[in-house]
């Protein structure tokens, strides 16, 4: 689900700047829609953040150009987001999605906003750091690290885990 999320979310200001350039956009119209739709079909929290970062840099770009039109679709598009966003968390807040926006809404400060942002990502992170950094060549092997994680558990303590939460360090 998060590949799919982080590629709906990197594709959509690709398809904004296609969309923005090209002189047949009939075609182009429905990619976007579908594109916000496969990031919330995801519920992956990276994509969404993605999404908005890329969101806030086309929008700053295009109210210097003062391109109304693009404007206006871009901010249709993040309201039709946002109602999806409104809508997993009113009928379903079960969802670790619902949870995440409920925590991201309510938090007080900067260090509890990056614990709910990045959840238990940096330990995952830094004992993947450690088996790469003790298999740098070839690594632990297609398929091994949750088996070869016991291995590594006095350098990394008791965490247990099938990947390491990040592409780079997994592969």
């Amino acid at each position: 689900p998060s590949a799919a999320g982080l590629f709906g979310a990197m594709m959509f200001p690709l398809w904004l700047s296609t969309f923005f350039a090209s002189k047949r956009r009939k075609w182009l119209l429905a990619v976007g829609p579908l594109l916000l739709l496969l990031v919330y079909a995801s519920g992956a929290r990276s994509g969404y953040l993605v999404l908005i970062v890329s969101v806030v840099v086309f929008s700053t770009r295009l109210i210097k150009t003062g391109n109304k039109k693009f404007l206006y679709l871009l901010i249709a598009s993040m309201i039709a987001m946002a109602s999806l966003i409104c809508y997993q968390i009113k009928y379903r807040p079960e969802t670790r999605m619902s949870i995440f926006w409920g925590y991201l809404v309510a938090s007080p400060s900067a260090k509890d906003l990056a614990a709910i942002l990045l959840g238990d990502r940096l330990e995952l992170w830094k004992a993947g750091w450690v088996v790469a950094r003790e298999n740098p060549t070839l690594g632990t092997g297609i398929g091994t690290y949750l088996i070869r994680m016991p291995e590594y558990r006095n350098l990394i303590g008791p965490i247990v885990n099938d990947n390491s939460c990040s592409m780079y360090l997994h592969v």
